[in-house]
């Protein structure tokens, strides 16, 4: 008899688990919460806050994520991964996989493109420099005047990062690209890009009532988005909020 055992590192096991344990989701398939008051028609499916010790465990919890979806999605079997490739140009993955529901009668196989981008695409200290910047610029007015029931200082600086990251890749483009953002939210992200000189324009299901405090004005559409009929021609699509955006 032949032995076909595999060692396992313990250790460096243990640590992969003890980073996805911090990822505890919770699930609202059955009973649907309420995103807010003033989005009657959105619902939220998963809500989870994610922490991490390191980079490099976070890309071990990616790893998993894509190869086991059943610890994330409860209505998913399995996955089968099709084809994984890396850009030419950018620090890119780019993977296609199947996911194989449990419900084999109910629901449908879905094919899922998966893009995984590495933040090593930008310079850090351009990064850094540029952040401080928009942080200088803003931050201190927007906190003043915030409308939102939301914590300012979890939201303003977290739009003020996405949008230093934007920049820091948009700033190697010999021409500077269009975007649209997709579930725009409070519209905060596309206030700080267009007036940093961008074109796009964001969309969301409602108002908010700080949309009508930003000075300048930016490019906000209170619209529902209809997958086969909205058409989007713009060079970039921002996604930041797109998990409300999916059925599951």
């Amino acid at each position: 008899m032949e032995d076909y055992s595999v060692k396992v590192n313990l250790s460096n096991e243990k640590k992969r688990l003890d980073a996805y344990s911090l990822y505890s989701p919770n699930f609202y398939f059955e009973s649907f919460q309420k995103t807010s008051d003033s989005s009657p028609e959105w619902r939220t499916l998963i809500e989870a806050n994610i922490s991490c010790f390191t980079t490099k465990e976070f890309k071990k919890i990616i790893d998993l994520w894509i190869n086991e979806p059943s610890r994330v999605y409860p209505p998913i079997e399995n996955s089968v991964v099709l084809s994984k490739s890396t850009s030419e140009n950018i620090d890119q993955v780019l993977i296609l996989r199947k996911l194989i529901p449990k419900r084999k009668k109910v629901d449908l196989e879905l094919s899922e493109n998966i893009t995984i981008n590495s933040t090593d695409t930008v310079n850090k200290s351009q990064y850094d420099e540029i952040y401080a910047n928009l942080k200088e610029k803003y931050a201190s007015k927007l906190v003043e005047n915030w409308q939102e029931k939301t914590d300012p200082s979890k939201f303003i600086f977290e739009d003020l990062a996405i949008a230093s990251w934007l920049i820091s890749i948009w700033s190697s483009y010999k021409k500077k690209p269009s975007f649209v953002d997709l579930g725009c939210g409070n519209g905060l992200l596309v206030y700080i890009l267009n007036c940093e000189g961008f074109v796009g324009y964001g969309i969301d299901q409602s108002s908010r009532k700080i949309w009508s405090l930003f000075d300048p004005k930016p490019s906000l559409i209170a619209s529902t988005i209809t997958p086969f009929s909205t058409v989007l021609k713009n060079d970039w699509i921002i996604g930041n909020h797109a998990d409300e955006l999916v059925p599951w």
